[in-house]
């Protein structure tokens, strides 16, 4: 995800190709969490935990990258482009 942001401010004009692949990014790392209620008996708790705070990051990520996009629409369609 860093690479991604690095990428996006050397290459303003398609930065929001980059945008996008963070949110999939976020959204793999939300799945790739998700797994853990299948094997939450079999679990150690550090697996637990770190499965949890995998998905808490990547929805986090989600939302703030959802309302970034809302917010350059927003701006977009208020200077008319």
């Amino acid at each position: 995800m860093i690479i991604l942001g690095l990428l996006s401010n050397k290459n303003i004009s398609n930065k929001h190709h980059y945008m996008h692949a963070s949110m999939v990014f976020a959204l793999i790392s939300v799945m790739g969490g998700l797994r853990i209620f299948s094997t939450w008996s079999d679990a150690s708790d550090l697996t637990i935990f770190s499965h949890l705070f995998l998905i808490i990051i990547g929805v986090t990520f989600m939302i703030s990258g959802i309302l970034s996009f809302r917010h350059a629409r927003k701006l977009r369609e208020s200077l008319g482009e």
